[in-house]
Formats: C-alpha cells, sequence, structure tokens
C-alpha cells in the first residue's frame, strides 16, 4: 500500500492507472478551506513546497487539485474511491470497512490500532501517525476564518471573488 498526501500526488493517476489497470485508488477528501489551512499550517521546506508558505497559493493548490481530481474521476469512474475525511473521523470502523471490502481485503481489528504498530515515517504527519484517529482538526479554519481571507479569496468562497483568479487556474 502506497499512501501520499501531497495535492499534486492526483498528477500521477494516469501513470497508475497504466501501471496497475486493476487497482482501486482511494482518494481521502477533506473540506476544501480545511485542507488549504492544515497545508500552510504544516512546517513544510519551503523550497520544496513553495505554495504552502501564502494562503493564497495554498488556495489556487487545493483548486488545482480539484481539477485534476474532477478529470481523473471521470476517467477511472468506480476505481476511484473517494473516502470524506470527515465521515472517517466520525465513524473510522465503517470508513475502512468500506476501503477494504472495495480492496478485497477482510477487516482488521489491528486497523483501527494503527498508532500502535511501530514504523518509520518520513513525512509531515509522523507525530500524526503515532497517536489515534481524532477530532482535533474538525472545523479548525472557523476558529481562524476572520484570517483566512487570502485562502478563501483564491478558492472563491468569499463573495465578490473570481474563482478563476490566480496561477493555478491555468496549471
Amino acid at each position: 500500500m502506497l499512501v501520499d498526501k501531497s495535492l499534486y500526488a492526483v498528477q500521477h493517476l494516469g501513470a497508475v492507472d497504466r501501471l496497475l489497470p486493476d487497482a482501486t485508488i482511494v482518494h481521502m477528501q477533506r473540506d476544501r478551506v480545511e485542507a488549504g489551512l492544515s497545508a500552510w499550517m504544516q512546517d513544510l521546506v519551503p523550497t520544496m513546497y513553495p505554495w504552502a508558505c501564502h494562503l493564497a497559493d495554498c488556495g489556487w493548490s487545493v483548486r488545482a487539485h480539484e481539477r485534476h481530481l474532477a478529470h481523473w474521476t471521470d476517467v477511472l469512474g468506480d476505481r476511484l474511491l473517494r473516502v470524506r475525511y470527515e465521515d472517517l473521523v466520525a465513524d473510522p470502523e465503517r470508513e475502512l470497512r468500506r476501503v477494504l471490502d472495495r480492496a478485497g481485503l477482510p477487516f482488521d481489528e489491528a486497523c483501527l490500532r494503527h498508532h500502535e504498530r511501530r514504523r518509520d515515517v518520513a513525512t509531515a504527519s509522523v507525530g500524526q501517525v503515532a497517536e489515534p484517529v481524532h477530532r482535533r482538526a474538525l472545523g479548525r479554519a472557523d476558529r481562524y476564518r476572520a484570517h483566512l481571507g487570502p485562502l478563501l479569496e483564491a478558492l472563491g468562497d468569499e463573495p465578490g471573488t473570481a474563482p478563476d483568479a490566480g496561477p493555478a487556474a491555468t496549471g
């Protein structure tokens, strides 16, 4: 199993489709404002993730991801299983059973205890995988909404904003 949290992982779905034509691809979908805020709040290396340094760039990147995902949803059809992050957090067992069922795998209680397994993690999520599923990240954007103008504008989620503004509109 491969997990890639990058917004740009969706750009590789064509290669995955060619190399693994029978694979089910799981896409974890998060609220778009929460996704942009989460990327901005991570301590990512600016030379590798320059788009994560500014709220507006996070919004444009989320929108570019959405456009790519719309294309691959059309191409892959039911091979692309979409899982809402909010649903996973609300009922982890139900969503894990759905993913495993689609993959043709049996449910194992150990899936709910992922945080107990010792393994190397080389991502910004290193701390998150070591703890149980939690709800702390839900609704964070609501607490910071007054400060999210550039992100909301880039996403087109603010009244009077142009959804096609910004560099991601051409990418």
